[in-house]
């Protein structure tokens, strides 16, 4: 865990998923020099580590599921009680379902949500994962340690509904994810959406992206 601007305010969780080098994407956004000049706290996750079963959390296996789990031991170790999480590509789904299951994360922000997926009507998040190796296992030509863990099913009553969600939350999307948002934004209770004008860029690209994730954590509680 790497932490910049350290301060006693809430703590902002970057989360970008296992994609190799994922935490450049948060330095090319502009997104940690925004957050930390505007005094905000920034917490990055310098790598992944998979258990076997009887960790605290112990949400289950699969890669949504362990994700989430490594989210929720972070949250752990900054021992706050509260903590933003902004997300993006495959950190989207983790962090909703560490938000649906956890009241210390108060604001939420997610961008391009497109590799969320629900069952039928009014499912629960689909956290099937296809067989075969993943895309950085291709590109790597090893295989993920993984395929070696024992399954393990979600624990009982573990939250899968964006209607679990309590914390405001902010959706930056291009036009492309446009569909993927609105069916999101339309089952979380506390919503702001703000499409970005290019379709072809992904959100994080977008030069004001920071700008608007540093606003939205800034402002205000409506609630108070």
């Amino acid at each position: 865990m790497v932490r910049y601007a350290a301060d006693l305010g809430v703590p902002v969780l970057l989360h970008h998923g296992f994609l190799i080098d994922f935490n450049s994407l948060w330095h090319r956004s502009g997104v940690v020099r925004q957050l930390a000049t505007d005094g905000l706290e920034v917490v990055l996750i310098i790598e992944h580590f998979l258990r076997e079963a009887g960790d605290a959390h112990a949400f289950g296996h699969g890669t949504v599921l362990l994700l989430a789990e490594a989210l929720a031991d972070v949250i752990d170790e900054l021992q706050r009680p509260l903590v933003d999480i902004v997300a993006a590509g495959a950190g989207v789904a983790p962090a909703l379902i560490a938000a649906a299951n956890d009241d210390r994360i108060r604001r939420l922000v997610l961008a391009d949500p497109a590799d969320v997926e629900f069952g039928p009507g009014q499912g629960p998040l689909v956290l099937d994962e296809t067989a075969g190796p993943t895309l950085a296992e291709l590109d790597l030509g090893v295989p993920c340690i993984h395929h070696r863990v024992p399954p393990l099913a979600p624990v009982p009553g573990l939250r899968l509904t964006p209607e679990s969600v309590a914390a405001q939350t902010l959706i930056l999307a291009d036009g492309r994810h446009r569909l993927a948002t609105m069916s999101l934004a339309n089952r979380l209770p506390r919503v702001a959406i703000r499409y970005l004008e290019d379709d072809d860029v992904p959100a994080t690209v977008d030069p004001r992206f920071a700008g608007y994730v540093s606003g939205f954590l800034r402002a205000p509680d409506p609630s108070c």
